[in-house]
């Protein structure tokens, strides 16, 4: 039974990734060409999402499906492997063109061909040759997914971190008795040091003349 359950953790963690990826990348090839900052966020995410996918294959099913040391499953791995080299060349396609580039569109299509193909190879093949694997290696492998998965999320955040979704606030020139409705609320980046009463930007008015 707790076979079955770590062979289930793993994977959830793999096939959880597939169903995100492939919306994602059927989200970005219904853009229309003029949606160019939807698809410049979009793509970094799919690229994101992607190497994270391939990191947790690479570093630890492939490693554990090669030590069954069966002749089928090795050939398996290599072919997983080719696709992988595949799909990193198109990842490393994407980071040079921009989204507003004609060739992004060529490129998301190929990366959507491919990826369909890893799936399907991952799916009837890698996965079943996943529940051959013995008790004490399906808990590793599911353990140390999770535990990658982790690593590699926090990693991604301090890469790539949100972008500032709130206003950027100054100093109104057109309101000299209060804050604009935009402005209530803004932090003190304009108090001076000592000061004991909470000012709105647009009550300093002429402050560059002082």
């Amino acid at each position: 039974m707790r076979a079955v359950q770590g062979h289930r953790r793993a994977t959830a963690i793999l096939g959880s990734a597939h169903v995100q990826l492939r919306r994602l990348l059927d989200r970005c090839g219904r853009l229309g060409r003029e949606e160019i900052r939807k698809r410049a966020r979009l793509t970094l995410r799919i690229q994101n999402e992607l190497r994270i996918h391939l990191e947790l294959e690479e570093v630890l099913l492939h490693p554990a499906l090669q030590g069954l040391n069966v002749a089928l499953v090795d050939r398996s791995v290599t072919r997983a492997f080719q696709d992988h080299r595949k799909i990193k060349a198109l990842l490393e396609d994407l980071s040079e063109t921009g989204a507003e580039d004609s060739r992004c569109e060529v490129t998301m299509r190929s990366l959507r061909r491919s990826f369909q193909r890893h799936v399907e190879l991952e799916g009837v093949r890698m996965l079943s040759h996943a529940r051959a694997l013995p008790q004490e290696t399906l808990q590793e492998l599911s353990s140390g997914m999770e535990e990658l998965l982790e690593r590699l999320r926090r990693h991604e955040r301090v890469e790539n971190p949100q972008p500032f979704t709130q206003k950027t606030f100054y100093p109104s020139f057109r309101d000299r008795l209060g804050a604009p409705e935009e402005d209530r609320g803004a932090p003190l980046a304009f108090a001076f040091p000592g000061e004991s009463e909470d000012r709105y930007p647009s009550e300093f008015y002429g402050w560059d003349s002082l």
